[in-house]
């Protein structure tokens, strides 16, 4: 990184742009001690005390004379970017300042505020200031276009983490305005993602970050969390939206689902996020690192070009692409934008190739059980990243394998490292609960994610449902928790199951807030399984955990899949999902229980037949029935005996378990009841 400071016994200096001092000039600001760079190469000299003024035609004067930056103490120089910051919008929507001044301005307070941004850990002042910076900086480029031409001239000279934060916003906005018309809402949403992304790289030892010879796995898979360690350090500011906070977890994803941290498909991607990795790739590219030397404007495009429909989206890329021409043909000499030579202190390296592992020592291994059936968990968030996901509160999960140190799972929605979930497990013939922190996760087949949690501490029953806000995410670490106040634990509630076919669609939207692009996914894999006619074991996993899907109808069409498949897996699910919270879901698992004849769902329907919803359990009474077991007869005799609106529902499931045919009327309640007193099974009123 080429040091931008100065030192001699009276203390430290940096550069200012004399452009951003001129106009600070202009607006009475900026009256301080202006120092010049010593031609050779000496303390700096002083030009003018403050107190004198500052006047355009001094600096003009150096301009004319090849003197382009001039030197500031340091705390005269914050001072003038705060007066800077202060008046930006007006700045940079002055028509009477030129648009390589503009630019000029612009890069002064927004490496400011990237300065500052990353020496401190983000608060609501800090993200509030980045804001208002991409505000003002959206305005000007809208306005200026040319202004835009310069930045991107700028791009290439200073290779720090905050130049890298700033012109990735910059270069963003720039490729948003020619995607998205006059939108400025997206292009400062785009701005802001853009000075934040790569937040995450700061707690990742930058030994790692730089390091010129092969990565090992641990250290890869560190470096590809920074997305989800931005995110989390932002916290939950306000100004920080859904959108945004997805821009920054996706900016490395790939449209052909093979990015990091976790490898969602295309259909899965915000344009704004397609476009973040395409800016953030090129700045990349530019600049020289410890193991590669930089490129020129069109030799970085064309190594984008060869990514365009893998790494990149193609359409957007060949914007870009125009982009940059349209730029150097109509504002820019030709060879007019400089590459840096010096390296960067923190890399965004994208080609880092991993060490070679040397063989496993499976003895050294701690002892893992693989399960083969459609064993589950149920879990609970205690700290969640993201909640816009189609993610539930509770949730179960297909246990893939499990060590004493964790569980590998695989879920229907997308977890992301150092979210705190607690686990149910069956342990010594007990159900425990056990606090665990997700490691990792990664994109499956269809919509599935597979995902690797790390046991922390068990915990007691009571404590299921307390909540955490994450904040530290050191693997080696027990993350650090914050209890917030516990609550209760949400109780699924049942209705009467509804019989319009359109009722389906209607209630999963309102079941939960699952993305329909997400939902399309889902839904296209199971189709496309079932036309297949695929049973191996992947394809079964696969419908098992979309049958855990938080729209219910995905789980629908799973539970369709699961009665067509009859494998040993497959009835697991089926008994699982007599318990789902959808009372229509319930009534489709106790078919299929009963057209299967799935016996071992015994157990599960005898529980049912204490349940507070007397439709439940009754419904459950007659699956006991078609399987051969009479445990639930009491229940229905007094049903009938009580009479009113169940006596229907109770005198169907005689007929179940009796194999009698009751008429569904009054007289067929009549009738069930004479039965039940010939065999001496009506308990006495």
């Amino acid at each position: 990184m080429t040091d931008s400071t100065n030192r001699n016994e009276t203390g430290s200096f940096t550069k200012i742009n004399a452009a951003a001092l001129r106009a600070l000039a202009e607006q009475g600001m900026g009256d301080v001690e202006i120092f010049l760079p010593n031609a050779q190469g000496g303390d700096a000299v002083l030009y003018r005390r403050a107190g004198a003024g500052v006047s355009a035609i001094n600096l003009d004067r150096l301009a004319s004379n090849g003197v382009s930056e001039v030197f500031l103490r340091l705390d005269d120089f914050h001072r003038c970017a705060d007066e800077l910051e202060s008046k930006l919008t007006d700045l940079l929507t002055n028509p009477h300042i030129s648009s390589p001044d503009k630019a000029q301005i612009a890069n002064t307070a927004g490496l400011s505020v990237a300065k500052d941004l990353i020496h401190v850990t983000p608060d609501k002042e800090s993200i509030s200031r980045v804001d208002q910076v991409v505000s003002s900086l959206s305005q000007g480029v809208l306005q200026d276009p040319a202004m835009g031409a310069y930045l991107l001239q700028m791009a290439g000279h200073e290779r720090s983490t905050a130049s890298h934060m700033f012109m990735v916003a910059t270069l963003a906005m720039l490729l948003a305005a020619e995607v998205f018309g006059d939108d400025e809402e997206r292009i400062q949403a785009v701005g802001v993602a853009g000075m934040l992304h790569d937040l995450g790289k700061l707690v990742i030892p930058v030994e790692i970050l730089n390091k010129p010879t092969p990565l090992t796995r641990e250290e890869l898979q560190l470096i590809q969390q920074h997305p989800i360690e931005s995110a989390r350090l932002l916290g939950n500011d306000p100004k920080i939206t859904d959108d945004i906070r997805q821009m920054i977890l996706q900016h490395h994803e790939r449209v052909d689902g093979r990015g990091y941290p976790i490898g969602v498909p295309e259909s899965e991607l915000l344009e704004e996020s397609k476009l973040l990795a395409i800016v953030d790739s090129f700045h990349a590219l530019i600049g020289r690192r410890n193991y590669r030397k930089s490129l020129e404007l069109e030799q970085a495009n064309r190594v984008l070009s060869t990514q365009a429909g893998t790494q990149f989206d193609a359409d957007i890329l060949k914007i870009w692409t125009k982009l940059c021409t349209k730029f150097v043909s109509e504002h820019l000499e030709e060879g007019s934008i400089e590459i840096c030579g010096e390296p960067e202190e923190i890399s965004t390296r994208h080609e880092h190739r991993v060490l070679t592992a040397a063989p496993a020592n499976t003895a050294l291994r701690p002892p893992r059980f693989v399960s083969h059936g459609a064993t589950m968990v149920n879990c609970s968030y205690a700290g969640q990243l993201m909640s816009d996901e189609g993610s539930q509160e509770h949730f179960r999960a297909l246990v893939r394998d499990v060590s004493r140190g964790g569980l590998c799972i695989e879920t229907a929605h997308a977890m992301y490292r150092g979210e705190i979930v607690h686990v149910q497990m069956d342990a010594n013939q007990q159900k425990i609960w056990v606090r665990s922190a997700v490691a990792w996760c990664q994109q499956l087949d269809a919509d599935v994610f597979r995902t690797g949690i790390r046991f922390i501490a068990r915990v007691k029953e009571e404590e299921a449902d307390q909540r955490f806000d994450v904040e530290g995410l050191d693997m080696e670490n027990e993350p650090k928790v914050n209890a917030k106040k516990s609550r209760a634990r949400k109780t699924p509630t049942t209705q009467e199951a509804p019989t319009a076919s359109d009722t389906l669609t209607k209630d999963a939207t309102k079941e939960n807030n699952v993305p329909l692009r997400r939902r399309d996914n889902a839904l296209a894999a199971l189709t496309a399984l079932k036309t297949t006619k695929r049973r191996d074991r992947d394809a079964q996993r696969i419908v098992v955990t979309l049958s855990m899907s938080g729209d219910l109808s995905v789980r629908f069409k799973a539970i369709e899949l699961l009665i067509e498949f009859r494998t040993r897996m497959a009835r697991e699910a089926i008994v699982l999902l007599l318990r789902d919270p959808h009372p229509q879901m319930r009534d489709r698992a106790m078919e299929g229980v009963t057209t299967l004849r799935i016996t071992e769902a015994a157990d599960t329907l005898r529980k049912m037949l204490s349940e507070e919803d007397i439709t439940t359990a009754l419904q459950a009474a007659g699956a006991l029935g078609k399987l051969g077991h009479h445990a639930g007869m009491s229940l229905v005799a007094e049903t009938l005996l009580k009479g009113g609106p169940q006596a229907r529902l109770a005198t169907r499931a005689l007929g179940e378990i009796t194999g009698h045919r009751f008429a569904a009327n009054d007289d067929g309640v009549k009738s069930a009841k004479r039965y039940l007193a010939g065999k001496k099974l009506l308990p006495t009123a």
